[in-house]
């Protein structure tokens, strides 16, 4: 793996791990999650341009069933568990209509107004769906210019959201984040037959993290404020990356099973919250138990990533 793929899988660690301090609904981690889901997205954005550039076969059908299969086993789960137990999970209304729509990746619009499958975590990956569909219509219409294509497509729903007010699950601001990542990739592109010197990276390390701790001390509530800081640090770590740099092991590994961490770890989490102990308000004592509740989810999310995602799905993607 060369060190900047290592280096996305590090982002990933990264963006997952605040996802889960998040759910652990700590006021001091609250909008943190966002964070990570705005890093999520630049990396998808970043990847389907580079994993795209020389083969460009079956995309939509390899990324579905990357996804897919472990998201309809976890979608089962939480429609048992929403059932039987609904105190512990805070799920879309269970009817016919949800069911199918989740299974199809498209978000119902809830009550509160806020769109979600049976799955509340599964939203970003109904982004993501409808982003691979587009991205492989773009393909097929022209290769060469399949980004450009995609990110004139993107950047039209969302001047839909901002200019004429229409708030809708697929005009949402987030979808930027994803265009971001595409023009980040055409920068990685230009710059990384470059040389660039060790201290002007370290500086755009240290620029880049001092940007996100400022951000998160500000707690922004605008989505789109969280984009500058994602695309700094995003940025720094793909593009400035130094050869030379060896990479935190444990981190790697978390990056590598991040997408099982990210699909199990409500339920842990809020299974912890309400039965063990809420941990709502920061002190010392609740600060321990987070540590141990997202230790313990990322435990769970390595169990179900050897279990089910690797052994199961991913032979299937390799016969594709």
């Amino acid at each position: 793996m060369s060190k900047k793929i290592e280096s996305l899988q590090i982002i990933r660690a990264i963006a997952c791990i605040m996802v889960v301090l998040d759910h652990t609904e700590m006021k001091q981690f609250y909008n943190i999650g966002q964070f990570g889901v705005c890093l999520f997205l630049l990396i998808s954005g970043f990847v389907m341009v580079l994993s795209t550039e020389k083969k460009s076969k079956n995309i939509f059908i390899k990324r579905f069933f990357r996804l897919a299969p472990f998201y309809y086993l976890m979608t089962i789960f939480a429609i048992v568990l929403g059932l039987i137990a609904p105190q512990f999970m805070r799920v879309s209304e269970i009817n016919l209509f949800n069911v199918v729509k989740s299974f199809f990746f498209i978000s119902a619009k809830g009550s509160n107004g806020v769109y979600n499958p049976i799955l509340g975590i599964g939203w970003t990956l109904n982004l993501e769906m409808a982003f691979y569909a587009l991205f492989t219509i773009a393909t097929r219409i022209n290769k060469k210019y399949r980004a450009v294509i995609t990110g004139v497509v993107l950047t039209f729903l969302n001047v839909l959201y901002y200019v004429f007010g229409i708030d809708h699950f697929y005009t949402q601001p987030y979808i930027m984040f994803i265009v971001f990542g595409m023009i980040l990739y055409y920068i990685y592109k230009y710059l990384d037959n470059i040389q660039i010197p060790m201290f002007v990276q370290y500086i755009g390390y240290i620029i880049s993290f001092n940007v996100v701790i400022l951000v998160l001390v500000l707690n922004p509530k605008m989505e789109i404020n969280w984009m500058l800081p994602a695309a700094l640090i995003c940025f720094a770590s793909i593009v400035l990356v130094s050869k030379d740099i060896t990479f935190n092991r444990v981190l790697l590994y978390i990056g590598n099973i991040s997408y099982s961490i990210y699909l199990t770890h409500t339920f842990i989490i809020k299974g912890f919250v309400r039965i063990i102990r809420p941990v709502t308000e920061f002190n010392a004592v609740n600060l321990l138990f987070v540590v141990i509740y997202v230790v313990v989810a990322i435990a769970i999310g390595a169990i179900a990533y050897n279990i089910v995602e690797k052994n199961l799905f991913k032979k299937t993607i390799k016969s594709l």
